[in-house]
């Protein structure tokens, strides 16, 4: 079973990284990507990027990647970082 990390605020909102864990309930979503993995065919390298381009990371498998990148996020979201 996978764990996902949620956020609960002192005024009821909730933020989590998404996952395939189902979320049950009522209440509108808004989704907000914090993150873009994608690969880089000039250096062979995929790449994790801000929203703005800013590069943060790099790997050689795209798995490597995604959980630098899960990783991160979940690190952001504990710090208080909200979208």
């Amino acid at each position: 079973m996978s764990k996902v990390t949620l956020v609960i605020t002192p005024f009821g909102e909730t933020f989590r990284l998404h996952s395939e864990v189902p979320i049950n309930g009522d209440g509108k979503r808004s989704i907000t990507r914090a993150t873009h993995v994608e690969y880089d065919n000039d250096r062979q390298l995929w790449t994790v990027a801000l929203p703005t381009g800013e590069e943060i990371h790099t790997n050689t498998t795209r798995a490597s990647a995604l959980e630098w990148e899960r990783k991160y996020c979940e690190n952001l979201l504990r710090k208080g970082y909200r979208p």
